[in-house]
């Protein structure tokens, strides 16, 4: 995926986003889950399907600024209270924990709410 003069291009049929509004309000493209970094937490992934048949990966620090409550810098993904969540990749709903990845997911559902505005 390359960005040039715009938001994206995507790297395999050239398709360009000139802002992230269009990128996530275009009907071709999909969000399809997280790829989460265990080691640096702001280094996960969100993963776009586009139309094509490419895969979008793009750093979900990115979108972060979508998502207006309390900021969590901790996992506490297998600690007491977890209740796994976030290991279900169609599993959205909040669990409550003071956690990174409960933040994550609530950001995914602001972004696919982009997509019932298609």
């Amino acid at each position: 995926m390359s960005i040039n003069n715009g938001y994206r291009i995507c790297s395999f049929c050239e398709k360009k986003w000139k802002t992230r509004e269009e990128f996530l309000s275009d009907k071709d493209v999909k969000l399809t889950g997280y790829q989460i970094n265990y080691v640096d937490l702001e280094k996960g992934l969100f993963l776009f399907n586009h139309s094509c048949n490419t895969t979008i990966a793009i750093k979900i620090e990115e979108f972060m600024d979508l998502y207006k409550g309390p900021k969590y810098t901790e996992s506490k993904i297998g600690k007491e209270g977890c209740q796994g969540y976030c290991l279900d990749e169609n599993n959205l709903e909040d669990c409550g924990n003071n956690c990174y990845y409960n933040q994550v997911r609530k950001l995914m559902k602001i972004i696919l709410e982009y997509s019932t505005k298609k």
